[in-house]
């Protein structure tokens, strides 16, 4: 995984503070990836959104799920939950954070309908450490998670050029500090597409979350019978 800067003629590009990159084995990757496909062709026939999206553990908001959630050890998943065990692993989370408040998300970036997440940062709900792995870029220049600092703090807009297996972490200023977000390129037409495995943490010293979790977390978090059509057209926005 590089780096692509808009003003690299003028600066050294570099990671935001507090952003970790690492490689993760292609089997695992690859196998989760076929996973993907098989639930986008099953389950989010014309889900509707910026892009496509489903859950794993957790829905988010916790509460409302809006997209289709999978359980821990749901069948549709393991090799996606085998992934992020994997990722949580590479990344040294596995004391921090316990895999029962996980909330992981799976989109899907088509460049058939200019899929974007808008600039962001991810909500105070969850722990420190955010991660994710790519799972299939296949852009001709593999653009990918742009970041570029707030008001408070200073750097320049940079991106990050990915292939699949590529995993990353971000904590402190580039947690806080900084926005993310990607964006479909213009000039890109076809069967292109960026899908990625992001994974948070609920916070559980929140008492409005903790009690949640200590409920179940939900109110419909599905197996494959109760996945409706109504739930699944719907999309989650971070």
């Amino acid at each position: 995984m590089t780096l692509t800067s808009p003003r690299l003629a003028r600066h050294v590009c570099s990671l935001p503070p507090g952003l970790h990159l690492a490689r993760l084995p292609a089997a695992l990757v690859e196998a989760a990836a076929r996973e993907v496909t098989q639930i986008e062709s099953q389950w989010l026939d014309g889900q509707m959104g910026e892009n496509v999206v489903f859950h794993l553990n957790l829905p988010f908001p916790l509460g409302f799920p809006t997209a289709p959630v999978f359980r821990l050890g749901s069948e549709e998943t393991a090799c996606i939950e085998r992934l992020a065990c994997a990722a949580r692993a590479a990344f040294a989370l596995e004391d921090r954070y316990p895999l029962e408040t996980m909330h992981a998300i799976v989109r899907i970036y088509s460049a058939k309908d200019g899929s974007k997440i808008g600039w962001h940062k991810d909500k105070r709900c969850f722990e420190e450490c955010v991660a994710g792995v790519v799972m299939e870029n296949s852009l001709p220049r593999r653009e990918g998670l742009r970041f570029r600092p707030d008001e408070a703090h200073l750097g320049d807009e940079v991106g990050l050029v990915e292939r699949s297996g590529d995993g990353f972490m971000f904590e402190g200023e580039a947690r806080h500090g900084w926005e993310h977000g990607f964006s479909m390129p213009q000039d890109i037409e076809g069967e292109h597409r960026r899908v990625t495995l992001t994974m948070r943490w609920y916070r559980t010293n929140d008492p409005a979350t903790a009690s949640k979790l200590a409920n179940g977390g939900v109110r419909a978090s599905m197996g494959r019978s109760a996945c409706s059509s109504s739930v699944r057209k719907g999309a989650v926005r971070t």
